[in-house]
Protein backbone atom coordinates (compact mmCIF):
# COMPACT_ATOMS: atom_id res chain seq x y z
CA UNK A 1 0.00 0.00 0.00
CA UNK A 2 1.54 3.47 -1.28
CA UNK A 3 1.41 6.47 1.90
CA UNK A 4 0.68 9.98 0.68
CA UNK A 5 3.79 11.74 1.15
CA UNK A 6 2.07 14.00 3.87
CA UNK A 7 0.79 10.88 5.73
CA UNK A 8 4.81 9.84 5.34
CA UNK A 9 5.83 12.63 7.33
CA UNK A 10 3.11 12.83 9.82
CA UNK A 11 3.92 9.21 10.91
CA UNK A 12 7.97 10.63 10.61
CA UNK A 13 6.76 12.86 13.14
CA UNK A 14 5.18 10.59 15.36
CA UNK A 15 7.59 8.18 15.23
CA UNK A 16 10.48 10.69 15.91
CA UNK A 17 8.61 12.35 18.79
CA UNK A 18 7.90 8.47 20.59
CA UNK A 19 11.35 7.67 20.19
CA UNK A 20 12.34 11.38 22.13
CA UNK A 21 9.96 11.05 24.46
CA UNK A 22 11.28 7.12 25.20
CA UNK A 23 14.70 8.49 25.54
CA UNK A 24 13.92 11.45 27.90
CA UNK A 25 11.75 8.38 29.94
CA UNK A 26 14.48 5.92 29.98
CA UNK A 27 17.25 8.90 30.96
CA UNK A 28 15.39 11.15 33.11
CA UNK A 29 17.14 10.80 36.36
CA UNK A 30 20.27 11.13 34.79
CA UNK A 31 19.03 14.24 32.82
CA UNK A 32 16.92 15.55 35.92
CA UNK A 33 20.34 15.31 37.78
CA UNK A 34 22.38 17.00 34.93
CA UNK A 35 19.80 20.09 35.14
CA UNK A 36 19.64 20.33 38.86
CA UNK A 37 23.67 20.46 38.56
CA UNK A 38 23.52 22.81 35.82
CA UNK A 39 21.25 25.45 37.26
CA UNK A 40 23.04 25.34 40.69
CA UNK A 41 26.32 26.07 38.70
CA UNK A 42 24.49 28.96 36.66
CA UNK A 43 23.63 30.11 40.17
CA UNK A 44 27.04 30.25 41.28
CA UNK A 45 27.97 31.87 38.00
CA UNK A 46 25.46 34.72 37.98
CA UNK A 47 28.05 37.29 39.56
CA UNK A 48 30.97 36.63 37.00
CA UNK A 49 27.85 38.44 33.78
CA UNK A 50 27.02 40.99 36.01
CA UNK A 51 27.46 44.33 34.24
CA UNK A 52 28.29 48.43 34.79
CA UNK A 53 24.95 50.48 36.20
CA UNK A 54 24.19 53.05 33.33
CA UNK A 55 21.75 55.77 33.47
CA UNK A 56 18.58 54.80 30.60
CA UNK A 57 16.85 58.18 31.43
CA UNK A 58 19.00 60.94 29.68
CA UNK A 59 16.73 63.70 31.03
CA UNK A 60 17.58 63.57 34.53
CA UNK A 61 20.44 65.35 33.76
CA UNK A 62 22.26 64.10 37.50
CA UNK A 63 24.91 66.85 39.53
CA UNK A 64 24.95 68.49 36.28
CA UNK A 65 23.89 71.80 38.55
CA UNK A 66 25.68 72.58 41.37
CA UNK A 67 24.07 72.55 44.42
CA UNK A 68 23.38 76.11 46.70
CA UNK A 69 22.13 74.18 50.23
CA UNK A 70 24.21 77.05 52.20
CA UNK A 71 25.64 77.26 55.66
CA UNK A 72 22.81 80.09 56.43
CA UNK A 73 20.52 77.21 55.45
CA UNK A 74 22.14 75.09 57.64
CA UNK A 75 21.62 77.09 60.63
CA UNK A 76 18.26 77.91 60.22
CA UNK A 77 17.89 73.53 59.83
CA UNK A 78 19.75 73.71 63.14
CA UNK A 79 17.22 76.20 64.61
CA UNK A 80 14.27 73.87 63.88
CA UNK A 81 15.88 71.25 65.45
CA UNK A 82 16.50 73.64 68.92
CA UNK A 83 12.18 74.24 68.34
CA UNK A 84 11.23 70.49 67.52
CA UNK A 85 13.45 68.80 70.39
CA UNK A 86 12.78 71.68 73.15
CA UNK A 87 9.55 70.37 74.33
CA UNK A 88 9.30 66.63 73.49
CA UNK A 89 5.65 66.69 73.97
CA UNK A 90 4.44 69.56 71.43
CA UNK A 91 6.90 68.15 68.75
CA UNK A 92 3.88 67.79 66.12
CA UNK A 93 2.42 71.21 66.77
CA UNK A 94 5.77 72.47 66.62
CA UNK A 95 6.77 70.85 63.08
CA UNK A 96 3.33 71.54 61.74
CA UNK A 97 3.96 75.28 63.01
CA UNK A 98 7.07 75.84 61.21
CA UNK A 99 5.86 74.03 58.18
CA UNK A 100 2.84 76.69 57.87
CA UNK A 101 5.76 79.75 58.66
CA UNK A 102 7.53 78.51 56.15
CA UNK A 103 4.26 78.79 53.41
CA UNK A 104 3.24 75.09 52.96
CA UNK A 105 -0.36 74.03 53.06
CA UNK A 106 -0.15 71.98 56.13
CA UNK A 107 -2.51 68.94 57.10
CA UNK A 108 -2.08 66.82 59.99
CA UNK A 109 -4.00 63.57 61.29
CA UNK A 110 -2.58 60.99 64.51
CA UNK A 111 -0.12 59.45 62.44
CA UNK A 112 1.46 61.76 59.82
CA UNK A 113 1.83 65.52 58.95
CA UNK A 114 2.74 66.93 55.37
CA UNK A 115 2.64 69.94 53.78
CA UNK A 116 2.80 70.75 50.38
CA UNK A 117 5.25 73.15 48.09
CA UNK A 118 3.21 74.29 44.79
CA UNK A 119 6.01 74.59 42.45
CA UNK A 120 5.55 78.08 40.60
CA UNK A 121 6.43 76.98 37.06
CA UNK A 122 3.96 74.37 36.77
CA UNK A 123 0.17 73.38 36.73
CA UNK A 124 0.84 70.79 39.48
CA UNK A 125 0.48 67.73 37.84
CA UNK A 126 3.19 65.66 39.32
CA UNK A 127 4.68 65.77 42.98
CA UNK A 128 7.68 64.68 44.47
CA UNK A 129 7.59 63.65 48.27
CA UNK A 130 10.43 64.52 50.55
CA UNK A 131 9.67 62.40 54.00
CA UNK A 132 11.59 61.62 57.39
CA UNK A 133 9.94 59.04 59.84
CA UNK A 134 9.27 60.65 63.52
CA UNK A 135 11.03 57.96 65.23
CA UNK A 136 14.09 57.72 63.95
CA UNK A 137 15.39 60.99 64.78
CA UNK A 138 15.05 64.80 65.20
CA UNK A 139 17.72 65.28 62.73
CA UNK A 140 15.97 63.63 60.06
CA UNK A 141 12.92 66.05 60.43
CA UNK A 142 14.78 68.93 60.69
CA UNK A 143 16.57 68.08 57.60
CA UNK A 144 13.42 67.76 55.93
CA UNK A 145 11.70 71.33 57.48
CA UNK A 146 15.22 72.78 56.39
CA UNK A 147 15.11 72.01 52.95
CA UNK A 148 11.55 72.73 52.68
CA UNK A 149 12.05 76.05 54.13
CA UNK A 150 15.28 76.38 50.84
CA UNK A 151 12.44 74.86 48.12
CA UNK A 152 10.83 77.61 48.94
CA UNK A 153 13.02 80.76 47.80
CA UNK A 154 14.20 78.71 44.74
CA UNK A 155 11.86 78.98 41.35
CA UNK A 156 13.39 76.46 39.06
CA UNK A 157 10.94 73.64 40.36
CA UNK A 158 8.26 72.48 38.10
CA UNK A 159 6.70 70.09 40.26
CA UNK A 160 5.17 70.45 43.53
CA UNK A 161 7.17 69.17 46.73
CA UNK A 162 5.23 67.30 49.72
CA UNK A 163 7.40 66.87 52.78
CA UNK A 164 5.84 64.29 55.00
CA UNK A 165 6.54 63.78 58.33
CA UNK A 166 5.59 60.24 59.49
CA UNK A 167 6.32 56.43 59.79
CA UNK A 168 5.72 53.62 57.43
CA UNK A 169 1.51 53.27 59.14
CA UNK A 170 1.79 57.13 58.52
CA UNK A 171 3.03 57.05 55.20
CA UNK A 172 0.37 54.38 54.44
CA UNK A 173 -2.37 56.28 55.85
CA UNK A 174 -1.13 59.50 54.33
CA UNK A 175 -1.19 57.39 50.49
CA UNK A 176 -4.61 56.47 51.14
CA UNK A 177 -5.98 59.81 52.25
CA UNK A 178 -4.16 61.82 49.49
CA UNK A 179 -4.89 59.43 46.96
CA UNK A 180 -8.66 58.78 48.16
CA UNK A 181 -11.72 61.12 46.78
CA UNK A 182 -13.20 60.90 49.99
CA UNK A 183 -10.79 62.95 52.02
CA UNK A 184 -10.59 66.80 51.50
CA UNK A 185 -6.98 67.88 52.22
CA UNK A 186 -4.04 70.19 50.83
CA UNK A 187 -3.16 68.59 47.29
CA UNK A 188 -0.43 68.75 44.93
CA UNK A 189 0.00 66.87 41.50
CA UNK A 190 0.32 63.04 40.67
CA UNK A 191 3.32 61.39 43.42
CA UNK A 192 6.10 60.79 40.60
CA UNK A 193 8.83 59.49 43.29
CA UNK A 194 9.73 59.33 47.18
CA UNK A 195 12.36 59.90 49.00
CA UNK A 196 12.87 59.47 52.12
CA UNK A 197 15.84 60.16 54.91
CA UNK A 198 16.83 58.48 57.68
CA UNK A 199 19.36 60.68 60.36
CA UNK A 200 20.83 58.13 63.25
CA UNK A 201 21.85 59.79 66.40
CA UNK A 202 25.04 61.02 66.58
CA UNK A 203 27.42 63.90 64.63
CA UNK A 204 29.36 61.72 62.74
CA UNK A 205 28.80 59.58 59.85
CA UNK A 206 30.43 57.01 58.15
CA UNK A 207 28.65 57.09 54.83
CA UNK A 208 25.19 57.02 53.55
CA UNK A 209 23.35 53.92 52.84
CA UNK A 210 20.86 53.63 49.55
CA UNK A 211 17.82 51.63 50.77
CA UNK A 212 15.62 49.88 48.02
CA UNK A 213 14.42 46.94 49.56
CA UNK A 214 11.31 46.92 49.45
CA UNK A 215 7.98 44.63 50.66
CA UNK A 216 7.32 41.47 48.45
CA UNK A 217 10.78 42.30 46.69
CA UNK A 218 9.68 45.67 45.50
CA UNK A 219 12.43 47.95 44.03
CA UNK A 220 12.80 51.18 42.38
CA UNK A 221 13.39 52.00 39.28
CA UNK A 222 17.49 51.42 38.39
CA UNK A 223 17.77 54.93 37.46
CA UNK A 224 16.54 55.98 41.02
CA UNK A 225 19.46 54.10 42.94
CA UNK A 226 21.96 55.38 39.90
CA UNK A 227 20.64 59.19 40.46
CA UNK A 228 21.31 58.38 44.64
CA UNK A 229 24.88 57.23 44.22
CA UNK A 230 26.11 59.73 41.26
CA UNK A 231 24.68 62.82 43.61
CA UNK A 232 26.24 61.60 46.61
CA UNK A 233 29.84 61.16 45.29
CA UNK A 234 28.98 65.09 44.02
CA UNK A 235 28.32 66.08 47.01
CA UNK A 236 31.49 64.65 48.46
CA UNK A 237 29.11 61.71 50.72
CA UNK A 238 30.58 58.56 50.82
CA UNK A 239 27.37 56.65 49.48
CA UNK A 240 26.65 52.36 48.96
CA UNK A 241 23.90 50.87 48.20
CA UNK A 242 21.96 48.71 50.26
CA UNK A 243 23.99 45.73 52.06
CA UNK A 244 27.33 46.88 51.05
CA UNK A 245 29.63 49.17 52.61
CA UNK A 246 33.74 49.23 52.77
CA UNK A 247 34.48 46.22 54.16
CA UNK A 248 31.87 44.29 52.04
CA UNK A 249 33.66 46.26 48.89
CA UNK A 250 36.79 43.68 49.68
CA UNK A 251 34.84 40.22 49.71
CA UNK A 252 34.33 37.63 46.52
CA UNK A 253 31.17 38.56 44.11
CA UNK A 254 29.84 35.56 44.87
CA UNK A 255 29.71 36.60 48.22
CA UNK A 256 28.47 39.98 47.79
CA UNK A 257 25.56 38.13 45.70
CA UNK A 258 24.15 35.59 48.19
CA UNK A 259 24.73 37.85 51.00
CA UNK A 260 22.33 40.42 49.15
CA UNK A 261 19.52 37.38 48.22
CA UNK A 262 19.55 36.70 52.25
CA UNK A 263 18.46 40.31 52.67
CA UNK A 264 16.16 40.47 50.10
CA UNK A 265 14.48 37.30 51.45
CA UNK A 266 13.77 38.60 54.83
CA UNK A 267 11.60 41.10 52.88
CA UNK A 268 11.63 44.41 55.75
CA UNK A 269 8.30 46.19 55.46
CA UNK A 270 8.55 48.55 58.17
CA UNK A 271 10.30 51.44 56.67
CA UNK A 272 8.72 54.74 54.89
CA UNK A 273 9.74 53.97 51.40
CA UNK A 274 7.90 50.47 51.50
CA UNK A 275 3.98 51.91 51.70
CA UNK A 276 5.06 53.98 48.29
CA UNK A 277 6.69 51.29 46.63
CA UNK A 278 3.72 48.89 47.93
CA UNK A 279 1.76 51.46 45.50
CA UNK A 280 4.23 51.30 42.47
CA UNK A 281 5.75 54.53 43.35
CA UNK A 282 9.22 54.86 43.18
CA UNK A 283 10.94 55.28 46.45
CA UNK A 284 14.27 54.90 48.42
CA UNK A 285 15.58 55.67 51.67
CA UNK A 286 18.78 57.83 52.44
CA UNK A 287 20.10 56.39 55.75
CA UNK A 288 22.90 58.20 57.67
CA UNK A 289 25.32 55.44 58.90
CA UNK A 290 27.35 56.68 62.07
CA UNK A 291 30.67 56.65 62.01
CA UNK A 292 33.38 55.59 65.31
CA UNK A 293 35.25 58.29 64.81
CA UNK A 294 35.52 61.37 62.79
CA UNK A 295 32.96 61.90 60.12
CA UNK A 296 33.74 61.08 56.63
CA UNK A 297 32.37 64.52 54.91
CA UNK A 298 30.68 67.50 56.03
CA UNK A 299 27.34 68.27 57.66
CA UNK A 300 26.40 70.32 54.14
CA UNK A 301 27.48 67.35 52.25
CA UNK A 302 23.70 65.21 53.41
CA UNK A 303 21.01 68.12 52.22
CA UNK A 304 23.39 68.79 49.10
CA UNK A 305 22.73 65.53 48.44
CA UNK A 306 19.40 65.77 48.55
CA UNK A 307 19.10 68.64 46.64
CA UNK A 308 20.69 67.31 43.66
CA UNK A 309 18.74 64.51 44.15
CA UNK A 310 15.49 66.48 43.90
CA UNK A 311 16.76 68.76 40.97
CA UNK A 312 16.98 65.60 38.74
CA UNK A 313 14.11 64.41 39.51
CA UNK A 314 12.66 67.54 38.69
CA UNK A 315 14.13 67.38 35.57
CA UNK A 316 12.08 64.03 34.65
CA UNK A 317 9.25 64.51 32.04
CA UNK A 318 7.60 61.24 33.39
CA UNK A 319 7.88 58.59 35.69
CA UNK A 320 10.51 56.23 35.42
CA UNK A 321 10.02 53.92 32.63
CA UNK A 322 13.27 53.15 30.78
CA UNK A 323 15.57 51.50 33.17
CA UNK A 324 15.47 47.82 34.93
CA UNK A 325 12.59 46.92 37.79
CA UNK A 326 13.97 43.24 38.27
CA UNK A 327 17.61 43.21 39.09
CA UNK A 328 19.96 42.43 41.50
CA UNK A 329 22.71 44.90 42.45
CA UNK A 330 26.28 43.60 43.79
CA UNK A 331 27.39 46.89 44.63
CA UNK A 332 27.23 50.76 43.41
CA UNK A 333 28.28 50.18 39.79
CA UNK A 334 27.41 46.68 39.46
CA UNK A 335 24.40 44.63 38.67
CA UNK A 336 22.77 41.33 37.23
CA UNK A 337 19.64 42.10 35.04
CA UNK A 338 16.54 40.19 34.60
CA UNK A 339 17.97 38.33 31.50
CA UNK A 340 20.43 36.77 33.48
CA UNK A 341 19.30 35.75 36.66
CA UNK A 342 16.56 34.32 34.82
CA UNK A 343 18.34 31.45 33.25
CA UNK A 344 18.96 29.41 36.17
CA UNK A 345 15.43 29.27 37.54
CA UNK A 346 14.61 28.16 33.89
CA UNK A 347 17.09 25.53 34.17
CA UNK A 348 15.81 24.24 37.66
CA UNK A 349 12.35 24.35 36.25
CA UNK A 350 13.16 22.02 33.33
CA UNK A 351 14.28 19.43 35.82
CA UNK A 352 10.60 19.25 37.18
CA UNK A 353 8.95 19.21 33.85
CA UNK A 354 11.21 16.33 32.66
CA UNK A 355 10.15 14.39 35.70
CA UNK A 356 6.58 15.01 35.44
CA UNK A 357 6.94 13.48 31.54
CA UNK A 358 8.97 10.27 33.27
CA UNK A 359 6.12 9.85 35.76
CA UNK A 360 3.53 10.51 33.30
CA UNK A 361 4.71 7.65 30.80
CA UNK A 362 5.51 5.26 34.02
CA UNK A 363 2.16 4.81 34.61
CA UNK A 364 -0.19 4.37 32.11
CA UNK A 365 -3.16 6.95 32.47
CA UNK A 366 -6.23 6.72 30.69
CA UNK A 367 -7.64 9.86 28.86
CA UNK A 368 -9.85 10.44 31.27
CA UNK A 369 -7.40 10.35 34.24
CA UNK A 370 -4.80 12.80 32.22
CA UNK A 371 -8.11 15.26 31.85
CA UNK A 372 -8.45 15.22 35.36
CA UNK A 373 -4.69 15.91 35.88
CA UNK A 374 -4.28 18.39 33.31
CA UNK A 375 -7.65 20.18 34.62
CA UNK A 376 -6.29 20.37 38.73
CA UNK A 377 -3.66 22.33 36.94
CA UNK A 378 -5.37 24.61 34.86
CA UNK A 379 -7.83 25.53 38.40
CA UNK A 380 -4.24 25.75 39.83
CA UNK A 381 -2.85 28.36 37.87
CA UNK A 382 -5.86 30.06 37.55
CA UNK A 383 -6.20 30.09 41.08
CA UNK A 384 -2.64 31.84 41.36
CA UNK A 385 -3.81 34.42 38.77
CA UNK A 386 -7.15 35.20 40.72
CA UNK A 387 -5.02 35.61 43.83
CA UNK A 388 -2.69 38.10 42.16
CA UNK A 389 -5.15 40.20 40.52
CA UNK A 390 -6.33 40.54 43.87
CA UNK A 391 -3.70 41.29 45.58
CA UNK A 392 -2.60 44.42 43.00
CA UNK A 393 -6.34 45.39 43.48
CA UNK A 394 -5.96 45.15 47.46
CA UNK A 395 -9.25 42.40 48.00
CA UNK A 396 -8.89 41.69 51.77
CA UNK A 397 -7.09 38.43 52.71
CA UNK A 398 -10.03 36.66 53.23
CA UNK A 399 -11.45 36.86 50.24
CA UNK A 400 -8.00 35.56 48.99
CA UNK A 401 -8.32 32.88 51.44
CA UNK A 402 -11.87 32.38 49.92
CA UNK A 403 -10.39 31.76 46.51
CA UNK A 404 -7.55 29.18 48.26
CA UNK A 405 -10.14 27.44 49.66
CA UNK A 406 -12.48 27.02 46.25
CA UNK A 407 -9.86 26.13 43.90
CA UNK A 408 -8.22 23.61 46.43
CA UNK A 409 -11.68 21.93 46.72
CA UNK A 410 -12.34 22.03 42.94
CA UNK A 411 -8.43 20.75 42.46
CA UNK A 412 -9.54 17.88 44.20
CA UNK A 413 -12.81 17.06 43.16
CA UNK A 414 -11.12 17.47 39.39
CA UNK A 415 -8.55 14.69 40.24
CA UNK A 416 -10.65 12.12 41.92
CA UNK A 417 -13.47 12.66 39.65
CA UNK A 418 -11.70 11.90 36.56
CA UNK A 419 -9.21 8.66 38.44
CA UNK A 420 -10.68 5.08 37.54
CA UNK A 421 -11.54 3.36 40.95
CA UNK A 422 -9.34 0.45 40.29
CA UNK A 423 -5.69 0.30 41.42
CA UNK A 424 -6.07 3.77 42.89
CA UNK A 425 -3.41 3.43 45.36
CA UNK A 426 -0.50 3.24 42.97
CA UNK A 427 -2.04 5.89 40.81
CA UNK A 428 -2.09 8.20 43.63
CA UNK A 429 1.57 7.97 44.40
CA UNK A 430 2.65 9.01 40.55
CA UNK A 431 -0.26 11.42 39.90
CA UNK A 432 0.86 12.80 43.50
CA UNK A 433 4.39 13.71 42.14
CA UNK A 434 3.87 14.23 38.51
CA UNK A 435 0.96 17.33 39.92
CA UNK A 436 3.51 18.35 42.15
CA UNK A 437 6.11 18.61 39.52
CA UNK A 438 4.25 20.47 37.15
CA UNK A 439 2.72 22.82 39.90
CA UNK A 440 5.81 24.02 41.82
CA UNK A 441 7.20 25.41 38.63
CA UNK A 442 3.75 27.45 38.06
CA UNK A 443 3.72 28.54 41.67
CA UNK A 444 7.77 28.91 41.92
CA UNK A 445 7.33 31.23 38.79
CA UNK A 446 4.20 33.15 40.68
CA UNK A 447 6.61 33.41 43.72
CA UNK A 448 9.58 35.02 41.16
CA UNK A 449 7.30 38.18 40.84
CA UNK A 450 6.78 38.66 44.05
CA UNK A 451 10.48 38.04 45.83
CA UNK A 452 13.60 36.82 43.08
CA UNK A 453 15.55 35.82 46.35
CA UNK A 454 12.73 33.75 47.73
CA UNK A 455 12.02 31.79 44.21
CA UNK A 456 15.87 31.36 44.16
CA UNK A 457 16.38 29.54 46.87
CA UNK A 458 12.89 27.75 46.79
CA UNK A 459 14.08 26.22 43.54
CA UNK A 460 17.30 25.47 44.51
CA UNK A 461 16.48 23.41 47.89
CA UNK A 462 12.84 22.07 46.21
CA UNK A 463 14.53 21.00 42.72
CA UNK A 464 16.78 18.21 44.27
CA UNK A 465 14.51 17.24 46.53
CA UNK A 466 11.77 16.27 44.38
CA UNK A 467 14.43 14.61 41.46
CA UNK A 468 15.85 12.48 43.84
CA UNK A 469 13.27 11.80 46.57
CA UNK A 470 10.47 11.04 44.50
CA UNK A 471 7.23 9.64 45.60
CA UNK A 472 8.96 10.60 49.31
CA UNK A 473 8.98 13.97 48.54
CA UNK A 474 6.29 14.69 51.36
CA UNK A 475 9.40 16.10 52.68
CA UNK A 476 8.71 18.98 50.71
CA UNK A 477 5.95 19.76 51.96
CA UNK A 478 7.27 20.50 55.56
CA UNK A 479 10.00 22.67 53.78
CA UNK A 480 7.22 24.45 51.88
CA UNK A 481 5.10 24.42 55.40
CA UNK A 482 8.67 25.95 57.02
CA UNK A 483 8.61 28.55 54.33
CA UNK A 484 5.07 29.42 54.40
CA UNK A 485 5.01 30.23 58.74
CA UNK A 486 7.70 32.54 57.58
CA UNK A 487 4.85 34.44 55.78
CA UNK A 488 2.08 33.72 58.08
CA UNK A 489 3.93 34.71 61.03
CA UNK A 490 4.07 38.32 60.04
CA UNK A 491 0.44 38.74 58.18
CA UNK A 492 -1.38 37.27 60.92
CA UNK A 493 0.28 40.35 63.55
CA UNK A 494 -0.35 42.74 60.40
CA UNK A 495 -3.89 41.71 59.92
CA UNK A 496 -3.95 42.60 64.51
CA UNK A 497 -5.60 38.77 64.03
CA UNK A 498 -3.27 37.32 66.91
CA UNK A 499 -1.23 39.00 69.30
CA UNK A 500 2.60 39.26 69.02
CA UNK A 501 3.57 38.60 72.16
CA UNK A 502 1.91 34.64 72.02
CA UNK A 503 3.91 34.14 68.53
CA UNK A 504 7.13 36.11 69.54
CA UNK A 505 8.99 33.23 70.20
CA UNK A 506 8.06 31.15 67.25
CA UNK A 507 9.62 32.66 64.39
CA UNK A 508 12.12 35.45 64.37
CA UNK A 509 9.97 38.95 63.16
CA UNK A 510 12.84 39.62 60.37
CA UNK A 511 11.94 36.51 58.77
CA UNK A 512 9.04 36.65 55.98
CA UNK A 513 7.82 35.58 52.73
CA UNK A 514 6.30 37.36 50.44
CA UNK A 515 3.88 35.16 49.14
CA UNK A 516 1.40 33.85 52.09
CA UNK A 517 -1.38 32.99 49.89
CA UNK A 518 -0.14 31.23 47.02
CA UNK A 519 2.92 29.63 49.24
CA UNK A 520 -0.77 28.55 51.48
CA UNK A 521 -2.41 27.65 48.52
CA UNK A 522 0.43 25.63 47.09
CA UNK A 523 0.93 23.49 50.68
CA UNK A 524 -2.74 22.78 50.82
CA UNK A 525 -3.05 21.69 47.43
CA UNK A 526 0.01 19.10 47.36
CA UNK A 527 -1.31 17.49 51.19
CA UNK A 528 -5.61 17.15 49.16
CA UNK A 529 -4.10 15.65 46.07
Amino acid sequence: MLWPRSAEKEYSRIQTRRRVIATVVKRARLLCGLLVVLGIAAIVALPQVAQKTYFSENSLLTASAKAIYSKDDLKQQNAFLDRITKDSSAFRDEVQTIMEEIGLETHRTNTYIYGVHHAPRSDGVEAIVLSSPITSSEKGVALVLGLARFATHQRYWAKDIIFLVADNQGAQDFLADYMGPAVRLPRGGLIQANLNIVMTTGTNFSHISVLHHGYLGRQPNLDFINVAVHTGAAAGATTFVEGVDKKTGNHSKLWRFLKGQATMSRDEHDRVHDAFLMRNIDAISLKAIPAKKGSSFSKLSVPQDIEMILRSLNNLLEKFHQSFFFYVLLDNRTFISIANFMIPLFILWGAFVVDSVRLYNTVEFTAQEALGAGLAIVIFAVGLGLIEIFRAAYVPDWVQLVVIAVATLLQFLAQRFFQQEHNRTTKDKAAMDMMLSLVLPIALGHLMIQNYSISLISSAILAPMQVFLGHKSRLMVLSMWILTCTVIYPELLKSGLLDESVLENMLPPSLSLPSVVPATFLAVSYVAL
